[in-house]
């Protein structure tokens, strides 16, 4: 009996210290990815790229097209695209500062008019509204955000070319990736191989969906903008679009601009409330009815996940971390389902159903 006791005893000490040293690995990894922003950033997008990309590839070389055709067809394609919507970016805020004056006069003159329609909430104010929002748009401030938003911008040339690079790498070793597998963990463990092509469909299903997803939500938001003659309305909706792929928040912020636009741009209120609320309404329809149909429950995260992971990598790498944190908690989503001993994680991941907490329930119990 004692003999027993220190035989568990001692698995129960080794296994206290494995999980202690896996922390402080991990937390050693994510101070090297927090340091390491610049030159990560551009590979995770370019990964998540291939992902999206590699779907059209297979099907190409399917169909007997040349395979030293595909890739260059591929890779333009996408390289183009990012670079057309980047370029969409810098010619706004050119343009947005070239009519930043004006813009402002516009915002200070509507905020008056206000201020004359509701005189009686403005004297039981006990500050001046009126100071507080010019303090808001003060015109170095915005200038300041300009010029920060114009240097940024800049930078785009360095980070667009590792993302060029890195893409371009990656597409065209997608494709060995099997058999490196394979070598890795050998012929006779067939398993590993499997769950590798799990993991690598399902993200590509998964971004393959929330592209387009992103796409038709931009589309919408584009062409209603334009429809009530916005400015800027090309800009509204790749801002949109990129927008979307931030969970939860992301279509908030995504409403905020053109409304701002509007409000500064049309004397009609109401045409600035039929705005919102018509972005509102494609937003919610797109969001929360389109996407989790198409996506099902197997590529979903439940609300803590979502929020926690925005949170995360959004303290990892900022705004590009936001973007890449559901398909990162995804991948860990995935990892999870494939390993026998973390399955319960991804259940604990999983959207919330009578299923998955019995099966949540019993694992727990069984490892009691």
């Amino acid at each position: 009996m004692p003999e027993k006791n220190y035989l568990q005893n001692k698995d129960r000490y080794i296994k206290d210290i494995r999980n202690i040293l896996l922390i402080i690995f991990l937390g050693f990894v994510f101070y090297m990815m927090k340091v390491l922003y610049s030159i990560l950033i551009p590979l995770v997008l370019a990964v998540f790229a291939v992902l999206l990309a590699h779907p059209a590839a297979s099907k190409l070389e399917k169909m007997k097209v040349p395979r030293y055709l595909v890739m260059p067809v591929i890779s333009l394609s996408l390289l183009a695209g990012v670079f057309f919507i980047a370029n969409i970016f810098i010619i706004t805020f050119r343009q947005f500062s070239s009519e930043q004056e004006m813009l402002v006069s516009q915002l200070l003159n509507r905020i008056e008019s206000i201020e004359s329609v509701i005189p009686l909430i403005h004297d039981e104010l006990e500050f001046d509204l009126n100071e507080m929002i010019v303090g808001l748009v003060d015109r170095e401030l915005i200038t300041s955000v300009v010029g920060t938003t114009a240097k940024n911008l800049g930078s785009f040339g360095g980070s667009f070319f590792m993302f060029s690079l890195y893409f371009v790498i990656l597409l065209n070793g997608i494709s060995a990736s099997e058999m490196y597998v394979k070598k890795v963990l050998g012929e006779d463990i067939p398993t590993g191989v499997e769950k590798f092509q799990n993991i690598r469909s399902s993200l590509s299903a998964y971004m393959g969906i929330k592209f387009v997803i992103s796409a038709l939500t931009g589309i919408f938001a584009g062409l209603l903008c334009y429809f009530f003659g916005l400015k800027f309305a090309l800009f509204f909706g790749f801002l949109t679009f990129l927008l979307n792929f931030i969970p939860s928040i992301g279509s908030i912020i995504a409403t905020v601009p053109p409304v701002l636009m509007g409000f500064i741009q049309f004397d009609s209120s109401w045409r600035t409330i039929t705005l919102l609320s018509v972005l509102i309404v494609i937003q919610f329809t797109i969001g929360n009815i389109i996407e989790p149909f198409v996506m099902g429950n197997k590529m979903r995260l439940n609300t803590v996940t979502v929020l926690f992971g925005l949170v995360f990598w959004g303290f990892i790498w900022g705004i590009p971390g936001m973007i890449a944190s559901v398909p990162m908690m995804m991948i860990m989503k995935l990892v999870c389902e494939e390993s026998e001993s973390l399955s319960i994680v991804a259940r604990v991941m999983s959207p919330v159903n009578k299923e998955n907490t019995a099966e949540i329930v019993k694992a727990v119990q069984k490892d009691e």
